[in-house]
């Protein structure tokens, strides 16, 4: 786990890229890809309320990108969990079977997931 600030769930992915060119192996960026595409499974976007004054901001997940592969370029992924009309999460795009297969794999109960988001196995 670690964490990134960036505007959005797949701005997370040109940040990354940013620092891997700025550090001293200047790695090429379609490298940068594969590393990042074969090391992180999700990325976890949380937004921020802008708050009336004299108000603390409220913290929400926003969205949540499943990282599929690199192809050149780009890192792949789908928005699983994207914002709905105020903002926060709503199920977008089914996860991958590989993916619901890995999360059972590790003792996660996919069948809670699925259900909630409304989502077939």
């Amino acid at each position: 786990m670690a964490t990134i600030h960036a505007d959005s769930s797949g701005g997370a992915f040109a940040r990354l890229a940013m620092y891997a060119v700025q550090a001293p192996e200047r790695l090429p960026l379609e490298a940068t890809n594969l590393l990042v595409a074969n090391s992180v499974d999700f990325v976890v976007f949380i937004a921020q309320d802008n708050p009336v004054a004299g108000a603390s901001r409220a913290r929400y997940v926003s969205s949540v990108r499943e990282v599929v592969g690199a192809e050149g370029p780009h890192v792949i992924s789908n928005e699983i969990f994207a914002p709905g009309p105020d903002r926060r999460a709503l199920a977008a795009a089914p996860l991958r079977q590989d993916t619901i297969a890995d999360l059972a794999q590790v003792g996660f109960n996919p069948d809670t997931l699925l259900a909630e988001a409304g989502w077939a196995r």
